[in-house]
């Protein structure tokens, strides 16, 4: 309302004689009681609330020179249709319907543009109440099935517990078995590379092994095979430089490289159990919000994912190029790993889908500023415009008659976990290459 037409009613029906003051909290009119003045608001701002189902729903709200009492007191009723309660300390003046000032016509006439004003003001707050009712509604609607879901979860969950402890009990005997028999009956030598794998799992990157074969295929004239299994054993140009470096025959080579093979399958069914819990343990918490968070190492997460993808991940040349020694963030461990997870699956699905020559994934992390940014890229068909904003919706998937571009109800779970670690997720694609942009903030010491 323009504050020149409040002005001039104000001079014209309200003055400084009848004002009144209310503490925050102090009630102004009661429901269906006597009502015969209509207030102007000079300073703080009022409610008006009704009772629906035991609970007070406010219908308007009248701050500063704003008119409160208009219902009952135009419409002649002189009964007050809502509880109208002071929301903070407040000043009104008010005119009252037996004042000599209010004569019918001319008065009406004068607070017409108000009341029409104010008309419009309360079926816009009306409507936007509703929609908030009906927002709370679906919110408890959704609640109520995520309580469902998890209760069902829970069951599932408690099974697939008792499947993975099983699991779990039968690897530790069988880790114990092979370790006491590997250490009692082979060299110390072959031990060493066993206790490695199983240790430390596979854990140069493919650049870091490609960097090295081609060091030791040049130094000890070795066939590419077998210089890559030297280079997986950890072997570069400091082992190879060094004094009581041998140069071994491709017999120890193959005997080497078999039981540091033993020990990294030990070591990634250890990885995959403990995952598979962790996973189980997010499910039986699917009806609830938020996971613990704590300070993680992303190259460890990407390491780990890596491990639990190999499935998916063959015939595909898979590349990781880690920054080292980045910063901590603030992050989930398992939901972090679900995120690499699900993309790399995504894109190695597409590869395979689309028949992609060479089909090639590449991850990469590094630090830039006070974020640190993980991108998955493949050379698959990349994804139509058209489908780009849509991705990240739930249940939303490109895969139709057998044709699949890797995308599904993972997205929609990636997007989730990445607003949760207030980060960013974006996507660039193209015939040939696309890639997955995930840019999450640094733990702040």
């Amino acid at each position: 309302m323009e504050k020149k037409i409040i002005a001039k009613l104000r001079e014209k029906y309200f003055d400084n004689k009848n004002v009144l003051e209310l503490k925050k909290g102090e009630i102004l009119m009661v429901k269906g009681q006597e009502n015969r003045r209509l207030f102007l608001v000079l300073e703080g701002s009022l409610a008006g609330l009704v009772s629906e189902d035991k609970e007070k729903i406010e219908v308007f709200r009248s701050g500063e020179d704003m008119l409160v009492g208009l219902h009952s007191f135009f419409s002649r009723t002189f009964f007050a249709y809502s509880e109208v309660v002071a929301l903070e300390d407040s000043k009104l003046s008010y005119i009252a319907y037996e004042d000599d000032k209010v004569r019918p016509d001319e008065f009406l006439e004068d607070f017409l543009p108000v009341i029409i004003d104010a008309l419009f003001e309360r079926q816009l707050f009306a409507k936007k109440l509703m929609m908030k009712q009906e927002e709370a509604l679906k919110r408890n609607l959704h609640r109520d099935k995520l309580a469902t879901l998890g209760q069902m979860a829970e069951g599932i969950a408690h099974e697939l517990n008792n499947a993975i402890g099983v699991i779990r009990g039968n690897e530790e005997w069988l880790e114990k078995e092979i370790f006491n028999y590997i250490k009692d009956k082979e060299s110390p030598e072959v031990f060493s590379n066993f206790e490695k794998g199983y240790d430390n799992g596979q854990n140069l990157s493919s650049a870091e092994v490609r960097k090295n074969k081609q060091f030791i295929e040049k130094k000890l004239k070795l066939s590419t095979s077998y210089a890559k299994k030297l280079a997986q054993l950890g072997f570069g140009k400091e082992e190879i430089k060094s004094k009581n470096f041998k140069n071994p025959t491709d017999e120890v080579i193959d005997n080497m490289h078999h039981f540091w093979k033993m020990g990294v399958a030990i070591h990634d069914i250890i990885l995959a159990s403990e995952h598979a819990a962790d996973v189980i343990n997010s499910v039986k918490l699917l009806g609830s919000s938020e996971r613990e968070q704590t300070d993680v190492n992303v190259n460890r997460t990407l390491d780990e994912a890596l491990v639990l993808v190999q499935k998916q991940t063959e015939g595909i040349k898979v590349s990781l190029e880690k920054e080292d020694n980045l910063p901590l963030i603030k992050a989930n461990d398992t939901e972090l790993k679900q995120v690499w997870i699900n993309l790399i699956k995504n894109a190695c699905e597409s590869l395979k889908a689309s028949e992609t020559e060479n089909p090639e994934v590449k991850v990469t992390s590094e630090k830039k500023k006070d974020e640190i940014w993980i991108s998955i890229n493949d050379n698959g068909p990349g994804i139509p415009n058209e489908l780009k904003e849509k991705i990240f919706r739930p249940n939303f998937t490109t895969k139709k008659g057998g044709l699949s571009f890797g995308l599904g109800i993972g997205l929609s779970v990636v997007q989730k976990y990445v607003d949760q670690y207030k980060g960013t997720i974006d996507v660039k694609s193209k015939p040939g290459k696309t890639t997955f942009y995930i840019k999450l903030p640094i733990t702040q010491s």
